[in-house]
């Protein structure tokens, strides 16, 4: 039997319960989602509201309020994510982990700022697009979040926020990289871009070791690197590729995600693909 929350709420707790088919591809201004906190601390509890949702591919692709309780700190974790199938492909407590009181809610402000909030009314993360003319949250089969403006003008995406995970279609610029953390948070892995090239690293406090790296040739540099169907293509600052990883799979490549042991390539017709530290690029080995 559920426990006597408001209205609205249980609403939400139904949408859970039942997986209710009312979920689309757009949120509007003026929009909430709501999960109420369980009372008590309830070990491995993990509860999430899908509002939204792509259709004709596979895996599908949603997006979704999530509550999760964490082992040993005796808290709940309020955090909007967004799913391809059962994965985590982009999760907004890489940037900033909140800790809500009462109530997890997701916000699409009428000033247009998509923000996470408690019953207090704190904030634990936000977009940051209040005032920009924002409308409408929209979710493309991609996996990406996008915040338009009336006039189809893009003011936030989660594509430019990368976590652990490239997405079919995302680039990763020499300003930005993919990190993964570890159980103590003061250990991570990052892949990270820079003009002369590419590499991996295992980060501990202030030190940071590389344990792979790839060079372009002479003369060439490394601006972005995109995610296609065949594989990880770094292209320089003419958008010409100068170098590539190629993964021996069937199918479409849809994701590469970051771990320990390098980079994962992922297909929905295969097996993940697994780059440890060596990889074969342009028919050369790197360590």
């Amino acid at each position: 039997m559920l426990p006597d929350f408001p209205a609205t709420i249980t609403i939400v707790l139904l949408f859970l319960l039942l997986s209710l088919s009312i979920c689309s591809a757009e949120f509007l201004t003026g929009n909430r989602v709501i999960l109420p906190i369980p009372p008590g601390n309830q070990s491995g509890f993990s509860g999430k509201a899908i509002f939204m949702e792509t259709n004709g591919i596979f895996p599908p692709v949603r997006a979704g309020l999530s509550l999760d309780y964490h082992e040993g700190e005796e808290y709940y974790y309020c955090s909007l994510k967004v799913f391809s199938g059962g994965l985590v492909v982009w999760n907004s407590d890489e940037f900033s982990v909140f800790r809500p009181s009462e109530r997890c809610i997701l916000d699409f402000t009428v000033a247009g700022n998509l923000e996470l909030k408690d019953s207090r009314g704190s904030i634990g993360w936000s977009t940051g697009t209040s005032g920009q003319g924002v409308q409408r949250l929209l979710l493309h089969k991609t996996g990406n979040l996008v915040l338009m403006t009336a006039k189809n003008h893009v003011k936030w995406q989660s594509f430019d926020f990368p976590t652990d995970i490239l997405l079919w279609g995302q680039k990763l610029y020499n300003s930005s990289k993919l990190t993964s953390f570890s159980g103590d948070q003061r250990t991570f892995y990052s892949f990270e871009l820079q003009l002369d090239g590419a590499a991996l690293f295992l980060n501990s406090g202030h030190q940071k070791y590389s344990y792979w790296e790839f060079r372009p040739p002479e003369s060439q540099s490394i601006y972005f690197s995109k995610l296609g169907s065949s594989g990880l293509n770094f292209f320089d600052k003419n958008s010409k590729i100068s170098g590539n990883f190629t993964p021996d799979i069937p199918g479409p490549i849809k994701l590469l995600a970051l771990a320990k042991n390098g980079l994962t390539m992922i297909s929905p017709a295969a097996f993940p693909a697994s780059f440890p530290a060596i990889f074969a690029i342009m028919g050369q080995q790197k360590w």
